[in-house]
């Protein structure tokens, strides 16, 4: 079982989405002591029981927000996610 630590700011954010809020905590699930994870938008998609356009869409939001900043690892498949 893993856990994540979510800030009260991000949960109580009345311009965040419930989907956008629901992605950041399964993501600070995932995140590493460095605040960075790994998972990609297919699994995320299961974990949250949603298509994959859809947490594109919640990321957007979050991207937009400056709560995670994604790159994508050029000698990798890999996107990195940053949790702030």
């Amino acid at each position: 079982m893993s856990y994540g630590k979510v800030s009260k700011e991000v949960m109580t954010d009345p311009s965040l989405s419930h989907g956008a809020k629901s992605l950041y905590s399964l993501l600070c699930c995932y995140m590493d002591q460095s605040r960075i994870c790994y998972p990609g938008i297919k699994r995320l998609g299961e974990d949250l029981s949603v298509n994959s356009s859809t947490i594109k869409r919640w990321m957007s939001e979050l991207i937009s927000k400056n709560l995670i900043e994604r790159t994508q690892k050029s000698h990798m498949k890999t996107t990195v996610t940053v949790i702030r």
